[in-house]
């Protein structure tokens, strides 16, 4: 029986919602009232952009996740501006994609994989205990940094190799050019 009232799962999952779904939110309505693709990116970079600096700033911790969004949206940004080529359309979300399973590989080499970040919340419902019994294990078990280390790298790894066959894919279809790219 645990000693401290488990929290509510919505607010187990608030960093979730900030770092990830409310940039996605920003981006999607931008991109619905007619902005292009660089102006949709660029205002879901904007909480994260808050995030990171104000974490960084407020000396506490890096905020990994809200940094590994500011990742993406830096990254499709600069591969808005230079599209030019249907085929970079379709490559571009991949390369995106990428820099996310590049981020959770490079995870695995030291402190806690990135996963871990977006697994507390669902594994531990917001209990107190379970979160303190989580980071307690990851700081001394040998065999549980293993398995964290484990499952990032698979996930980084398909990720990877889905973003690969994308961009593959992408250019294996002959470019017949792109009009109105200067709409990116």
């Amino acid at each position: 029986m645990p000693t401290t009232a488990p929290r509510r799962s919505g607010s187990s999952l608030a960093p979730l919602v900030v770092d990830v779904a409310l940039p996605l939110a920003a981006a999607v309505v931008v991109a619905h009232l007619g902005g292009s693709t660089v102006a949709a990116l660029t205002a879901g970079a904007v909480i994260p952009v808050v995030r990171t600096v104000g974490s960084v700033l407020g000396g506490h911790h890096l905020d990994r996740l809200a940094a590994l969004m500011l990742a993406t949206s830096v990254v499709g940004i600069l591969a808005g501006l230079v599209v030019g080529d249907p085929r970079l359309v379709v490559a571009k979300d991949a390369l995106v994609s990428a820099t996310i399973a590049v981020a959770m590989l490079l995870s695995c080499r030291g402190g806690t994989p990135i996963m871990s970040a977006g697994l507390i919340p669902f594994v531990t419902r917001g209990d107190a205990a379970k979160v303190a019994a989580w980071h307690r294990l990851s700081a001394g078990s040998a065999p549980f940094r293993r398995l964290e280390r484990r499952y990032t790298a698979v996930w980084g790894a398909v990720l990877g190799l889905d973003c690969g066959g994308r961009a593959g894919g992408a250019y294996a279809v002959r470019s017949r050019g792109c009009r109105g790219s200067a709409a990116w």
